[in-house]
């Protein structure tokens, strides 16, 4: 390998925030009471936004349950993440609007408010990869749900920590990683080698500063081949164009067997 690739590849595994050698461990008590509760609810046509909190060890989680109003068994699954500047408990989140739009097609949606750790190391990550993996417990709770059916959806750190989880839980199949952030306190190519993914769609902006073209490119090459999408918009990380949702959606659907 010429001196150059190999300085250029070591800057990106610096620049995707490589972890120390040391175990981390992201097991919970599986038998631990969810303590789910529905805070508000309301209808919306054919589709029901469900407000719940549940508990992930020692934090209480707050959620969007977004489901067809009238539920039936073998649902699919889909668990939304957006990053720490685009959530919040319950409503306003980006991926609100794609998961009433599943419902409206038989899918049941969980978009959390999820308490991101903004610095640290990688163990620091663990109270909020738990939170993820409570939230498929919620998700797997409900009634209708398909467990055998599950997919992820991330943006920003939301994407990033989706690496992580798809390396530690294999429950979701199919994965969604919109404009991952760099910062992420963990080595995102080394989890996502570790993953055994069954279908993967990568959205990332031309003109996203935050997360330039030769990480996208690493972060693309890191991820299993098999049923892999990459697609590259003209907008910056937010990704907030019709373009971009309209095909996550499309992919989404495609890959949960609805219409």
């Amino acid at each position: 390998m010429k001196t150059a690739s190999l300085l250029t590849l070591c800057a990106i595994l610096f620049a995707l925030g490589a972890a120390g050698a040391r175990a981390v461990s992201y097991e919970y008590d599986r038998t631990a009471p969810l303590e789910l509760a529905i805070d508000e609810t309301r209808d919306e046509g054919t589709i029901r936004i469900d407000s719940i909190s549940f508990r992930s060890v020692d934090r209480i989680v707050h959620a969007a349950l977004v489901h067809p109003r009238d539920q039936h068994d073998r649902m699919p699954g889909v668990l939304f993440v957006a990053g720490p500047s685009a959530s919040a408990p319950g409503k306003g989140n980006e991926f609100l609007a794609d998961a009433e739009w599943l419902a409206r097609r038989g899918a049941v949606s969980i978009v959390p408010d999820i308490a991101w750790p903004l610095a640290g190391s990688d163990g620091d990550t663990v109270p909020s990869v738990i939170e993820l993996r409570r939230c498929l417990d919620a998700l797997i709770a409900t009634p209708g749900v398909d467990e055998h059916h599950l997919a992820y959806v991330g943006h920003d750190i939301g994407a990033s920590y989706g690496a992580l989880l798809a390396s530690i839980d294999s429950r979701p199949s199919t994965f969604v990683f919109v404009a991952p952030a760099r910062t992420a306190p963990f080595d995102m190519l080394a989890a996502l080698a570790r993953a055994a993914l069954r279908g993967s769609f990568l959205q990332f902006g031309a003109r996203d500063t935050s997360f330039p073209k030769d990480l996208a490119r690493a972060f693309a090459a890191a991820v299993p081949d098999t049923d892999r999408t990459v697609s590259t918009y003209d907008a910056d990380h937010a990704l907030a164009i019709d373009a971009a949702t309209d095909e996550r959606r499309a992919w989404l659907a495609a890959h949960l067997g609805i219409r």
